[in-house]
């Protein structure tokens, strides 16, 4: 059964059941907080229990979001090269300059092309323009829209205070040339001219270093906290140590199992030590590995990294999906053990038919968009797509209760220094209610109780609580514990 959803004339489709089958206990366990947790604005999302004192009658749901009808939204084929596959986006940011956003991805080729970081632009995520940039030199000619050559990965981050102008934009590579080949960083001034790659020897993963440094699939991201750089990255297991008879027939030491690594750096030159953060357990299929993490986002104070799974001996060729993991740290991960998003395995000649990986989310407007790897065949044979998917904001997760209802109460909080107004929620209340009160331990807060708020009966991402009309909170200076009442309806977050 499919149910079939128009955003903005764009036709997509998903797996009715997808939803049903996601529905689990609750979210994933968080550390405990032994005091008032200090919230800034939010989103507060719930895809770990870290804000839940208490939770009755409500099922936990992971929304898979609903893929493009139309893809692939990247051409397998790059119209100034030979380069006849591609990625999905690496990278999309907003372009400042002409209110649209910008991409960088790799178009390659097995036959000898090699791998290349190249860009693209538009202005609603859907339909992308391919620019002649006359940067680099590709067999002969720079008409072309690469701007780096030899490279897998390009996470590229814009870094508006940097040190210089040259150092505007920072990215982190796996290059092929020149040698030493692996992690890699470079710098520009706009997104468009690199300077040369620097090699970083900390994570070289090369010879006798195997399952110390990083594999062929990097990413990284900013710790506004920590004030560093961390980058994840798909590495290899040492020889002995978590090891499995890989499907390839690779001697060792590649017998290992593809886990996942954390590195972190204060300058984006001199990066820590690799260590181990994700990896596969006895839960698993005996055979499953983890393909890097190339996409990391920050919602309020949780990151969220979308995991790719991998099933490399499943016929015919590999098999591979995308799940969530979170953490408040950035060093502490837990999976979300359910796909997200998952391949369309029953859909025989659908571009993500044996893999469906995420390699980059963005906000746009009120809705998400989830762009993907589509491995038609399998992980190492057949074709390759850059597609797109799409769900509302901040929609990855959600609590809900049916006709019976539920309720959530959160631990004790207060607000950061600065931080004022209303609570608005994330919510489907379309044909149920959701009721919001506020206490103070055993006692409700005066005027903030189930009976003084306005009942919530829509679906959006922003809605405002009010309290017999009023949406002020309370100026106690004590922290409070909001208290959700749920009936025939899902809470996906919620902000100030």
């Amino acid at each position: 059964m499919l149910l079939v959803a128009v955003f903005a004339g764009s036709t997509f489709i998903r797996n009715a059941a997808a939803v049903d089958a996601d529905r689990g206990v609750g979210p994933v366990k968080a550390q405990s907080e032994g005091q008032a947790i200090v919230l800034g604005p939010g989103p507060h999302l719930f895809l770990d229990d870290y804000l839940i004192a208490e939770m009755t009658g409500l099922t936990f749901a992971v929304h898979s979001p609903a893929k493009y009808a139309h893809n692939p939204v990247i051409p397998a084929k790059n119209k100034f090269t030979s380069l006849d596959k591609t990625t999905a986006p690496t990278t999309v940011l907003p372009d400042l300059a002409n209110d649209g956003l910008r991409m960088w991805y790799i178009p390659h080729s097995r036959s000898g092309g090699g791998y290349h970081l190249g860009y693209a632009t538009s202005k609603d995520g859907i339909q992308w323009k391919f620019p002649d940039l006359g940067v680099v030199d590709f067999q002969g000619s720079k008409h072309n829209n690469l701007v780096v050559s030899h490279v897998i990965g390009g996470r590229v981050l814009f870094a508006p205070h940097a040190r210089s102008k040259a150092e505007t934009y920072k990215a982190v590579f796996y290059r092929h040339r020149p040698e030493p080949v692996g992690f890699s960083v470079a710098f520009s001034p706009d997104g468009l001219r690199w300077g040369p790659l620097v090699w970083i020897k900390e994570l070289d993963d090369s010879g006798k270093r195997l399952g110390t440094g990083a594999s062929d699939v990097v990413n990284a991201f900013y710790d506004p906290v920590r004030r560093e750089y961390v980058s994840v990255f798909k590495m290899w297991s040492v020889e002995g140590d978590y090891t499995i008879p890989v499907k390839r027939g690779v001697p060792p030491p590649r017998c290992g199992r593809r886990i996942l690594g954390l590195s972190r750096s204060k300058d984006f030159r001199r990066w820590s030590q690799a260590r181990v953060i994700l990896k596969p357990d006895a839960k698993d299929p005996a055979t499953l590995e983890f393909y890097g993490m190339p996409c990391v986002i920050r919602r309020g104070d949780l990151f969220i990294g979308f995991l790719p799974c991998l099933i490399d001996d499943a016929p015919p060729d590999g098999i591979g999906w995308t799940e969530l993991a979170v953490s408040r740290d950035g060093d502490h991960w837990q999976r979300i053990r359910r796909p997200f998003l998952p391949r369309s395995k029953e859909t025989k000649g659908a571009k993500d038919h044996a893999i469906a990986w995420i390699s980059e989310v963005v906000r746009v407007g009120d809705r998400e968009h989830v762009y993907y790897n589509g491995l038609e065949y399998g992980h190492k044979s057949g074709g390759r797509f850059g597609c797109l998917a799409l769900l509302r904001s901040d929609g990855f997760a959600s609590l809900g209760a049916g006709q019976g209802g539920g309720t959530l109460l959160t631990k004790p909080v207060s607000l950061r220094t600065g931080v004022t107004g209303v609570i608005a929620l994330n919510a489907d209340a379309q044909g149920g209610t959701i009721r919001v009160q506020l206490r103070d331990g055993s006692r409700v807060l005066a005027g903030y109780a189930y009976a003084d708020c306005d009942p919530i009966t829509v679906d959006s991402v922003s809605i405002p609580v009010r309290w017999r009309g009023k949406s002020e909170l309370p100026k106690t200076g004590r922290p409070f514990q909001i208290q959700f009442s749920i009936k025939n309806a899902r809470l996906f977050g919620f902000s100030f």
